[in-house]
């Protein structure tokens, strides 16, 4: 009797550790989704985007969802649905992932902005948005 009660205690601790790991592990498909987004944006920045400067403030338009330039192409949001993934938006060289609403991930969003680093060499960097990025509070980014 006394097994089967530590074994009790242990399935109420372990199971609920063990769904927030499997909602994290499954948030990284949506992470890792951006990543190809992340390189038609830039090439979009390249192609049409502003000047490089560390104040810069990214306002092609033309990156936005449909936009199609020499050798990049920015998919509409739906595009990029996976399993796991609802859509990727692009807007404003901003980037927001979001995931589906089932398996524990409740359509929480990731949010990327374009900077450009304190010198003028024409690289992007790129950062998480923690105001607008929902996957924080949930522990999930």
């Amino acid at each position: 009797m006394i097994v089967i009660a530590i074994i009790g205690i242990l399935a109420a601790i372990a199971l609920p550790a063990y769904a927030k790991y499997m909602a994290r592990a499954r948030f990284t498909e949506v992470i890792q989704a951006v990543d190809g987004v992340k390189k038609q944006v830039e090439l979009c920045i390249f192609d049409v985007g502003p000047t490089f400067s560390a104040s810069a403030t990214i306002t092609a338009s033309t990156c936005g969802n449909g936009g199609k330039g020499n050798g990049w192409r920015i998919g509409n949001s739906t595009d990029y649905a996976t399993k796991y993934v609802a859509n990727i938006d692009v807007t404003d060289a901003t980037i927001t992932a979001t995931a589906v609403s089932t398996n524990g991930l409740g359509s929480k969003t990731y949010v990327l902005v374009p900077k450009f680093g304190a010198v003028d060499n024409g690289i992007v960097d790129w950062e998480r948005d923690n105001t607008n990025s929902t996957c924080i509070d949930a522990d999930l980014c």
